[in-house]
């Protein structure tokens, strides 16, 4: 093939085509909408910290696959035990939550509140339930009113902007393994001993998963930008912040493809193989 390839998406998908058709030296120009490489398996940095959206691990079955990343990312790429936590004070607090953590961690005068909160909401909510369930009546109820906004309310806001108040669908879904099991109907201290004794349970909420799992210090957003970077090296265009805005063609023959940078948008001719596309100014 002598005529240019257009990619559209910097995803995992996307990116692993331009590699391929860039080292079998098909010109290739790759065009993300977005201003850095990843897609759904992305991450935004805030404070020298990855915050990632989509897979937090990598792992495959696919030996090819694996051999793939592993010549790709070299020593950067880590074996990785999965381990939930949560940075706060400067110390980190196991995921559920648990007892010894809040009281041996958090200040007294908060362990002191938190108890007092935790204990309102779980009588309230073994006799009054809210005639709408949602992430926040759900997580005040399990934890308290404390710990809910110390550990789920202001992080949630702070980091991703999104509204607390989502459907108890999307709630399971987001923390399934907070739910512990509903009080028995032989009185609150019976249920209270029965939590306090009982772990909490994990089983849907770290899923399981097939092969190693790896990871990298700067998450799994380093493996797409690792794959980026690769592309370029093997002569492919990387485009960011560009949209394709339509795909001009007669029949099965692509004529050229217009996209959008900002207020500029532009039609590139595919018919030419000596079609030479600008590259981005942009390396992630």
């Amino acid at each position: 093939m002598k005529k240019p390839v257009a990619v559209f998406g910097a995803g995992c998908a996307g990116l692993s085509a331009a590699r391929r058709l860039a080292a079998l030296g098909v010109p290739v120009v790759l065009i993300e909408a977005s201003d850095r490489v990843g897609g759904l398996a992305g991450g935004i940095e805030i404070g020298g910290d990855i915050y990632e959206y989509g897979p937090h691990v990598f792992h495959t079955t696919d030996e090819r696959v694996l051999r793939d990343i592993k010549e790709l990312l070299g020593h950067d790429l880590l074996p990785y035990r999965r381990t939930i936590q949560i940075k706060f004070l400067g110390n980190f607090f196991k995921f559920p939550l648990s007892i010894p953590d809040v009281f041996q961690k958090l200040p007294f005068t908060t362990v002191v509140h938190a108890v007092l909160s935790f204990g309102f909401h779980f009588v309230k909510g073994f006799f009054i339930r809210p005639a709408v369930e949602n992430s926040e009546t759900v997580l005040r109820r399990y934890y308290g009113d404390v710990l809910y906004r110390l550990f789920f309310r202001d992080y949630i806001e702070r980091v991703w902007g999104v509204p607390r108040r989502v459907s108890p669908r999307v709630r399971a879904r987001a923390h399934p393994a907070l739910r512990p099991a509903r009080p028995s109907r032989e009185g609150v201290r019976g249920a209270a001993l029965a939590r306090r004794a009982a772990p909490a349970p994990v089983a849907g909420y770290v899923e399981k998963v097939e092969g190693e799992l790896w990871t990298t210090r700067r998450g799994f957003s380093l493996i797409c930008e690792k794959m980026a970077d690769d592309f370029k090296a093997k002569g492919g265009t990387l485009r960011l912040a560009t949209k394709a805005k339509a795909i001009r063609h007669d029949g099965m023959n692509v004529t050229s493809v217009e996209v959008e940078t900002g207020e500029e948008r532009k039609r590139f001719p595919a018919r030419d193989s000596s079609t030479r596309w600008p590259s981005t100014t942009r390396s992630r």
